[in-house]
C-alpha cells in the first residue's frame, strides 16, 4: 500500500463525464492516506468541464449561425425550410 502521508499522484486522461466516481475514489484516496502534496497530471475535473462546456457553447452558436446562413441561401435559389 502506500504510506499515510506520501506524495501521490492522480491522472484525469481519459476521465470524459466520471465526475462522481473519479470524486469518490479521490475523496477516499485523501481519507486513507492523507498526502502531504498531490501531483495531477491532465486537466483537473472542473477546469475540464468548464473548457468544454465552453467549447459546446461556441460550436452550438457556430451550429445556428451556419443553420441560419442555409437557409437564407436556400430561399434565394426559391427553396424554404
Amino acid at each position: 500500500g502506500i504510506d499515510e502521508g506520501s506524495v501521490v499522484a492522480v491522472s484525469t486522461v481519459g476521465m470524459r463525464t466520471e465526475k462522481n466516481l473519479f470524486m469518490a475514489g479521490y475523496k477516499e484516496m485523501l481519507r486513507r492516506i492523507k498526502p502531504r502534496a498531490i501531483i495531477c497530471y491532465g486537466e483537473p475535473f472542473e477546469e475540464k468541464m468548464d473548457r468544454l462546456t465552453k467549447e459546446l457553447s461556441g460550436l452550438f452558436e457556430e451550429s445556428h449561425r451556419l443553420e441560419q446562413e442555409i437557409r437564407e441561401k436556400l430561399g434565394a435559389i426559391g427553396y424554404e425550410i
